[in-house]
């Protein structure tokens, strides 16, 4: 999918059932195995099985940089994309919870 010279707001009006599985399905086919034992390994840091750290955050950072950029996000920094993935590896609190389990019982 050729989405050269598109604004996100295009991409997004365009968007369809059909083209989102095709997404995911050309975005698994670039997938590695060392990717996902990087994943998994932080993720699940107790766990020794996966064989390998694939830690590499800096690669990560500027790779998800260039994605955003790419879509037209222009106010996405490093140090945000350090916070985001970080914070993922911290354990949320009750506290931080309780709005997350607030907005899911409002949808039903």
């Amino acid at each position: 999918m050729d989405t050269s010279g598109v604004s996100l707001k295009e991409y997004w009006k365009d968007c369809n059932i059909l083209k989102a599985t095709d997404n995911i399905k050309m975005a698994w086919e670039e997938v590695t195995v060392l990717c996902m034992k990087g994943l998994w390994h932080t993720s699940w840091p107790s766990n020794k099985n996966f064989g390998t750290n694939c830690n590499n955050m800096d690669m990560l950072i500027k790779e998800i940089s260039k994605i955003a950029e790419e879509v037209g996000l222009d106010n996405v920094y490093p140090m945000d994309i350090t916070n985001v993935l970080e914070s993922h590896s911290q354990p949320r609190s009750n506290v931080e919870l309780c709005p997350t389990i607030d907005r899911t019982a409002e949808g039903r």
